[in-house]
């Protein structure tokens, strides 16, 4: 019997509920689940082969098959005596590295038993990064501290202060090595530009500060490499808000709101266009990035826009292009005989969406040049909108 045919987009999501859930991208629908009864799941991270995914919770690490049908993990790393709050892989993925609340960093071989290599932060440690160059890990922890770890080394070859005995919970790096960005308690981002120095040690030249939120900063993350020339970050919070920022000078791009709780943990898709959030509200959403379009979730349409405008009535169109459910809503004023406004101009959008080979880069596409945003508050119906989800 073969097997059933895995989504081509991997999303998993886990938490305190002992539970980790895969879903389907498109849809919102979950199709495995997987119990992890030990702990709850602090952390969670997919092989660059897609492959497996590991689990990190309280002390253990496990690694499960994403194709499997099977409950039970592969493989359980233990070493750790605390919650393990920070996971990642080496690009070729043979090693995976782990932070903790123990106060180490350390590395495993995927391919050998046990842990190979162990480095002593003195505190809890919140977050690890591994530099695209694969030789330096970059860990921050409890008392504020950043440190790299060169691998080459075996030792601690730079360390950080940005704020004394203020938390730093997020570090994120550049995909090209140059910028690397911490987030602490305080909700301020520091930015700096790394640059290799004579010896192998990376040095942090001060860029930026960025006081982004009020309330903790949870995570921070840089826009993937695909999505250059728009290069963003992202920082979600403990206000209930992610707010995206341009990269070149650090500017508020948008202000994603709709959690009802801290907002744990963030990650870019693979091309850069879509963020996906991760709450304690028991929710994950999917955004839309780099756009000025207002996205009304598709439930309320009808209470926020159309029962916001008086004496209208209104036409929906429904379509599928790839893994996007396209919808467009042409509203016209009740009892008006004919055909609805600007009827031309909505064949048109079905027709130049139908077309599109490249949908996912086509995201930010609007129904009318001159429509910026869904508003109930309009004196006149608008002509199209268009609601991609």
């Amino acid at each position: 019997m073969s097997q059933p045919q895995q989504p081509t987009v991997i999303l998993a999501t886990a938490g305190y509920d002992h539970t980790i859930r895969f879903w389907e991208a498109d849809s919102g629908r979950c199709y495995r689940t997987l119990q992890y009864p030990d702990s709850q799941v602090n952390r969670l991270e997919i092989t660059p082969d897609k492959k497996y995914l590991a689990a990190a919770g309280n002390p253990h690490i496990r690694l499960f098959d994403i194709n499997s049908s099977s409950p039970q993990p592969v493989m359980t790393y233990d070493s750790h005596t605390n919650n393990v709050t920070a996971l990642g892989f080496q690009c070729d993925g043979n090693w995976m590295y782990t932070g903790s609340e123990d106060g180490t960093v350390k590395i495993w071989d995927l391919r050998a038993p046990g842990c190979q290599r162990e480095y002593e932060s003195r505190a809890a440690v919140n977050t690890v990064i591994l530099h695209p160059n694969q030789t330096e890990l970059i860990s921050g922890d409890q008392n504020g501290n950043i440190r790299v770890w060169d691998l080459t080394a075996n030792s601690c070859s730079c360390e950080l202060v940005p704020e004394v005995d203020t938390a730093v919970r997020s570090l994120t790096v550049m995909w090209d090595g140059s910028l690397v960005v911490a987030a602490n308690n305080n909700g301020t981002c520091y930015v700096w530009r790394l640059q290799r120095g004579t010896q192998t040690m990376t040095n942090f030249e001060p860029l930026h500060k960025l006081q982004a939120h009020d309330g903790y900063i949870l995570k921070c993350l840089l826009s993937p490499e695909f999505g250059d020339p728009n290069r963003y970050m992202a920082t979600a919070s403990s206000d209930g808000t992610v707010k995206i920022w341009k990269v070149d000078d650090f500017s508020l791009e948008r202000t994603l709101v709709g959690h009802k709780r801290w907002v744990w943990d963030c990650v870019f898709s693979v091309e850069g266009a879509y963020l996906i959030t991760a709450s304690s509200d028991a929710t994950a959403r999917l955004w839309g990035v780099g756009t000025a379009l207002i996205v009304i979730p598709l439930g309320e349409v009808n209470r926020k826009l159309i029962r916001g405008l008086s004496k209208c009535e209104m036409a929906r169109f429904k379509f599928r292009k790839g893994c996007i459910t396209f919808y467009v809503y042409a509203v016209r004023t009740v009892g008006r005989s004919g055909k609805f406004s600007c009827a031309s101009d909505l064949r048109t959008i079905l027709q130049s969406v139908v077309e599109l080979k490249d949908f996912i880069d086509h995201t930010a596409m609007l129904a009318m040049p001159s429509q910026r945003c869904i508003s109930n508050n309009a004196s006149a119906p608008p002509p199209a909108t268009t609601k991609a989800g």
